[in-house]
């Protein structure tokens, strides 16, 4: 709800002593609101504002996500396992979380999912698509949380690093490529996929995360952890 502003009327100039000690106990602490309190009541409205029009965005999204989920999966001849422990699903090669061991192992660095693969999972047009969001969204990427040494987009996009902090908006793109990713390797027959997306728990996040954005999360600056996943990330058909 948003707060009422109160208005203040002028006073007009007193005639004679009884009216001066009047109106002198009638306004005692009566004030005009300064300039900054205007600016930061404007800018809590307009940042209430975002974060609804957010919220309403990403509800959207989900409620599609679930329709087309229902929609794949209810459907004989298109019916998908998400679940990595079928054992129909086909292994086309595990990744591990070390950037070195991967590279040998021939697997790929996915920024917004934050973790290598096999590059069968790899969706790189969609991928491409995420990074030049990544870049105007102009994030700022730094080595600690305490946000002391700062490291280039080029250097966080190789995934040849450590631990890295970025604000918690990029936490909500991580979720909303999920689940694009989730979408379209289900509209593909036989599904493709890998074991982070596949997962029950990282989808339900995800859904729950998107769909329940907080502005003070989502604006602070050291808020998301870059890192991969410290177990192997596996690529499965079927």
């Amino acid at each position: 709800m948003s707060a009422k502003m109160s208005y203040i009327p002028l006073k007009n100039q007193p005639t004679d002593e009884e009216a001066i000690e009047g109106r002198t106990e009638q306004n005692k602490g009566e004030e005009w609101p300064d300039s900054s309190t205007i600016t930061s009541q404007a800018t809590r409205k307009r940042n209430s504002y975002v974060a609804t029009i957010i919220k309403v965005i990403a509800t959207v999204l989900l409620l599609g996500a679930f329709f087309m989920l229902g929609r794949t999966t209810s459907n004989g001849q298109h019916h998908h396992s998400l679940s990595g422990n079928d054992t129909k699903l086909v292994s086309l090669g595990k990744c591990p979380p070390d950037w070195k061991e991967a590279e040998e192992a021939g697997c790929v660095y996915d920024l917004v999912l934050s973790t290598w693969m096999h590059p069968r999972c790899f969706n790189e047009e969609m991928h491409e698509k995420y990074k030049v969001i990544l870049r105007d969204m102009n994030f700022t990427y730094w080595l600690e949380p305490e946000m002391i040494n700062e490291i280039p987009l080029e250097a966080v996009e190789t995934g040849e690093h450590g631990w890295v902090w970025t604000d918690g908006r990029f936490h909500h793109l991580h979720c909303a490529y999920a689940l694009e990713r989730i979408h379209t390797a289900l509209m593909n027959d036989p599904l493709v996929l890998d074991t982070i997306c596949r997962n029950e728990d990282h989808l339900h996040h995800c859904l729950w995360y998107n769909g329940n954005p907080e502005w003070a999360d989502v604006k602070a600056p050291n808020t998301t952890r870059i890192y991969n996943e410290d177990y192997l990330i596996d690529c499965l058909v079927g």
